[in-house]
């Protein structure tokens, strides 16, 4: 038992101390979405209907509500509202605390079920616990708060569950769970789909089916209540994704872009999908006809999660972003163990050097995981030292216009209010700085706190000089140009954010640092 705790602590200090260098979270990398899900999250804490679907993402905010709540049991609306919006950093590192012991329990869970399924052998259990480990991809999106860290934990959940109806396979209350945490998952992050696919390869029999589907439909609508009023601007929102070749359903129409076909390909070649696909599939022939009838459960949820792997592979090519493919991760740590435990009669060797070979390859993927993940830290440490030593002190007489995404705390509480629906113009009104605008390049022209649209000679007219900043560079100074084309326009940067000027120079936001001026 006490081995079943060394990863689930691990996996909570590379967390915390990924937190640690990477916060605050209105810094540009971080941003979107957790200043998103912390409005949404407070509209569900005031008994709102959260205006963000998009994921949908609802059980998070459903999490960040009811901590938020919790947190505040006797303030008002109003007083919940100031204290979140005033300083919201504690509030969203709080969230990500909660999310944090979360999915270290739901590992811990894991590593127990998955220890008694395999007759108190600890390597499958410690495989299936480091499954976070296995992508720093999980780790680099865990730290946040956002819906693939709800998906961590699930699918450690996931897991737990599904461990113990291979050792139970009649137990109802295993069945509906299973249904209940894919329902979950499925309302966490809609291409979480293709988890619902793997239970059902184990299932036996179709009254366990329909426990299994309609514990799962039920989970859908229970997570989903809080957005069902919005079930016509979902569907508007989902099928243009899935109807037109642009990312966010943008682009030409069409369900399968050009290099649908090369994405899919590529994402499947990367040995953290060929080396588990290639090995079970090896593993199931050579078995086929060998198989115990205490295997068989075993083979068929390596089967399923070999298909829906695949499958979640084939959902993400058209737009092949790495945390798209989370939920195919979440399942590879129980195909390694399962891998290993069925494939031992296919190995003729003895069982000592069998748990040297496993310790072996459990020792490289520590050492290799572990280099990851400082380059990881690293690579946050250094973008926020960057970040911070940006002075902006000198366009103090400017108006100053944030687009997507600045490192701006008033940026960050606009954008998430945008996300929310403005439902807190109230407060922005009150505090709000008033020569501070918001511009997202995607969304039209620049706005000011009351989602009130500002056009371009309007917003240089206000004062002397205007400074534009944001991570979105490219797209700003092309957009810039054409709607301002008299206008002397100066574009700095320092490899991660922009700085955009007019009548004033630029080289000024980077001390001691060697922007780039292109205009």
């Amino acid at each position: 038992m006490p081995f079943l705790l060394i990863l689930p602590t691990a996996y909570l200090s590379a967390l915390l101390v990924m937190q640690a260098a990477a916060t605050p979270y209105w810094l540009w990398m971080n941003i979107d979405p957790s200043y998103f899900y912390l409005m949404n999250g407070l509209e569900v804490a005031l008994g709102q209907t959260p205006a963000d679907f998009h994921h949908p993402g609802t059980t998070t905010q459903l999490i960040a509500g009811l901590v938020l709540r919790l947190a505040h049991p006797l303030l008002s609306a109003s007083q919940l509202t100031d204290a979140v919006l005033s300083d919201p950093e504690p509030a969203l590192l709080l969230v990500a605390y909660v999310d944090d012991i979360l999915i270290a329990l739901a590992m811990l869970w894991a590593g127990f079920e998955a220890r008694k399924l395999f007759g108190g052998l600890t390597v499958p259990a410690l495989f299936i616990q480091a499954t976070p480990f296995l992508s720093t991809v999980m780790l680099v999106n865990g730290y946040t708060v956002k819906p693939e860290a709800t998906l961590i934990m699930t699918g450690s959940v996931l897991t737990a569950l599904l461990c113990r109806l291979i050792a139970e396979p009649s137990s109802s209350k295993t069945i509906a769970a299973l249904g209940a945490a894919t329902g979950f998952a499925f309302v966490t992050k809609l291409h979480a789909l293709s988890l619902f696919v793997v239970p059902i390869f184990i299932l036996r029999g179709n009254k366990t089916r329909m426990v299994y589907g309609v514990s799962a439909v039920v989970a859908i609508l229970v997570f989903a209540a809080p957005i069902l009023g919005r079930l016509d601007d979902m569907h508007r929102w989902f099928v243009g994704m899935a109807t037109h070749n642009g990312p966010y359903g943008e682009g030409e129409a069409g369900i399968i872009p050009d290099l649908y076909f090369v994405h899919a390909i590529t994402q499947l070649r990367r040995p953290i999908f060929s080396v588990p696909l290639t090995l079970g599939l090896i593993v199931l022939w050579k078995r086929r006809n060998t198989l115990s009838d205490a295997e068989r459960p075993m083979a068929r949820l390596l089967a399923g999660i070999l298909v829906g792997q695949t499958l979640q592979v084939l959902m993400v090519a058209k737009q092949p972003v790495s945390y798209y493919l989370i939920p195919a991760f979440l399942t590879m740590g129980m195909a390694a163990a399962l891998v290993m435990t069925l494939g031992r009669p296919l190995v003729a060797i003895g069982d000592r050097t069998w748990r040297k070979a496993l310790t072996a390859i459990a020792a490289l993927l520590v050492i290799t995981q572990t280099l990851s993940i400082v380059q990881a830290v690293q690579n946050r440490l250094r973008e926020k030292k960057t970040t911070l030593a940006m002075d902006m002190s000198a366009f103090g007489a400017c108006t100053k216009l944030n687009f997507d995404f600045a490192s701006d705390i008033n940026f960050a509480r606009m954008l998430g209010n945008w996300m929310a629906d403005w439902r807190f113009k109230p407060w922005l009104a009150a505090h709000q700085p008033a020569d501070t605008l918001m511009w997202v390049p995607s969304n039209g022209l620049p706005q000011q706190w009351d989602a009130t649209p500002i056009a371009w000679n309007d917003v240089v007219s206000r004062a002397s000089c205007t400074v534009m900043r944001g991570a979105w560079g490219p797209r700003a100074i092309e957009t810039v140009k054409q709607s301002l084309p008299d206008a002397a326009v100066n574009a700095c940067s320092n490899g991660d954010e922009w700085v955009l000027s007019i009548g004033i120079p630029c080289e000024s936001a980077f001390p001691g640092i060697d922007s780039k001026r292109l205009y």
